[in-house]
C-alpha cells in the first residue's frame, strides 16, 4: 500500500528548510560538545530511531502479504422468465489454507473456520446501488488438514439488476483472524433479454460439473444451477494437471 508523504519543505523560523535546520543543529551539537558519552547516547538514539522506522516498514509489508487471495467473476443470466431484469451471479474462490481455524471445545474434535463474503454493485457513476452477503463455516478434522495446499473453497452471491453497465467488488473476510481480500470487476454488461430468438447466457468455465438432481441436500447447495452442481473456475485458469475443461451455459427461447 502506497503512503503519501507531504512533499512541501517544512520551515522553521521563516524560510529555513527543516532539513537544513536539522543539519545545522546536529553540527552545532557535535562541534560544541566534548562529552563522548553524550555522542554515544546520541548515536544510540539515531540507531534506535532507524530500527523503529525499519520495523514499521516491515510491518506494513507483512500486512500487505497477509491479504487473502480472492478470485471472482460475474455471470449474467438474462432469461426472459425474469422479465425486465437479469440475475447476475458472482462465483468466487480462495485457497482454504489462507484462513485461521480453531477448535471450539474439547467435546468436538473438529476445527472450524469462519468466512464472511459480500459483493457491492456500482453504477456507472461509481455509486453503490446494491449488495449481497453471506456467512459460512469451514470444517476440517485437524490443523494439519487446514494447512493443506491447493484446496480451494468456492461459493457465490447473486443480485437482480436491470439492463446496464456495472462494476462490482467482492470482499472476503476471515472472521477469525480479521484478515480480508477483495476482487474488483471493472465492467459487467447486462443486456436485455431476447424473446424473438435463441440466446445463450450464463456461460462460465468450471472445474467440475455433475448432475445432482432435484433432491440434492449435500454441501455447496448455492452452487446448484438447474439440477447441476457447478464448481466454478472464476478466472478460467487451469493447471497442467487439469485434463478436462468444463463449460456451463443456458439457452433461452
Amino acid at each position: 500500500m502506497a503512503t503519501t508523504v507531504c512533499s512541501t519543505p517544512m520551515t522553521v523560523e521563516g524560510n529555513v528548510r527543516i532539513s537544513d535546520y536539522w543539519k545545522g543543529t546536529m553540527k552545532k551539537l557535535i562541534c560544541n560538545t566534548t562529552d563522548k558519552a553524550f555522542l554515544s547516547r546520541l548515536r544510540s538514539s539515531i540507531l534506535l530511531s532507524m530500527l523503529v522506522l525499519l520495523c514499521a516498514a516491515s510491518g506494513a509489508s507483512a500486512t500487505e502479504r497477509s491479504k487473502i487471495g480472492v478470485y471472482a467473476s460475474a455471470v449474467v443470466y438474462n432469461s426472459p422468465v425474469y422479465d425486465s431484469v437479469a440475475v447476475v451471479e458472482f462465483p468466487f474462490g480462495m485457497n482454504r489454507n489462507q484462513f485461521d481455524f480453531f477448535r471450539p471445545d474439547s467435546v468436538d474434535s473438529s476445527w472450524y473456520g469462519r468466512v464472511f463474503a459480500q459483493v457491492d454493485l456500482y453504477d456507472e457513476d461509481g455509486w453503490v446501488i446494491d449488495s449481497a452477503s453471506t456467512y459460512f463455516s469451514l470444517k476440517v478434522s485437524d490443523s494439519a488438514e487446514a494447512a493443506f495446499e491447493d484446496y480451494m473453497v468456492f461459493d457465490k452471491l447473486a443480485l437482480t439488476v436491470k439492463p446496464g453497465t456495472y462494476a462490482a467488488r467482492v470482499t472476503v473476510i476471515d472472521v477469525v483472524s480479521k484478515r480480508d481480500g477483495e476482487y474488483f470487476l471493472s465492467e459487467i454488461l447486462v443486456a436485455p433479454s431476447q424473446r424473438d430468438r435463441l440466446e445463450l447466457a450464463g456461460v462460465q468455465t468450471a472445474f467440475r460439473i455433475s448432475y445432482a438432481g432435484p433432491d440434492y441436500d449435500g454441501p455447496n447447495q448455492r452452487l446448484l444451477r438447474n439440477g447441476y452442481l457447478v464448481i466454478p473456475n472464476p478466472t478460467g485458469t487451469y493447471a497442467d494437471s487439469d485434463s478436462i475443461i468444463y463449460i456451463f451455459g443456458e439457452v433461452y427461447n
